[in-house]
């Protein structure tokens, strides 16, 4: 099997520097070239030709923030984490189905703001970012 040759890419420094940080290199090495390779995957799943006539994905729709099958939730309250994943069409922690808003304030009985205490890690990435990120950046 031939090797596939690199072909230089331009990006801009704020993102080359974001993403070597990310991956802790402080340079562009095999850490980082793993994960533009994942990123540019990633997007090419969505984003091809070949995607667009695939049937709708599963997952959980989160007003306007769609969380693809395999997406994983964390909160944390008084010390205590508690994971949750989407599985189908609903975000399932230890076997039940729960709202964004339930899985935030189940251990705290009520009153978190589920955007703001949740974190998400998207099937093709390794960072946890919390949920409200996401949103902000749907609303720019």
């Amino acid at each position: 099997m031939t090797r596939p040759v690199p072909i230089p890419i331009h990006i801009s420094s704020d993102i080359f520097h974001e993403l070597t940080d990310a991956v802790g290199e402080g340079w562009f090495g095999e850490k980082s070239e793993a994960a533009l390779r994942e990123a540019l995957r990633a997007w090419l799943a969505t984003h091809s030709p070949a995607s667009l006539d695939r049937e709708p994905e599963a997952g959980y729709q989160w007003k306007e923030l769609f969380l693809p099958v395999g997406t994983l939730l964390r909160t944390t309250f008084n010390g205590h984490t508690t994971h949750a994943e989407v599985r189908g069409d609903r975000i399932l922690c230890n076997d039940q189905a729960l709202s964004p808003s339930q899985f935030a304030n189940q251990q705290s009985g009520g009153g978190r703001n589920a955007w703001k205490v949740i974190w998400l890690r998207f099937p093709c990435s390794h960072v946890w970012k919390r949920a409200i990120h996401f949103r902000t950046e749907l609303r720019r």
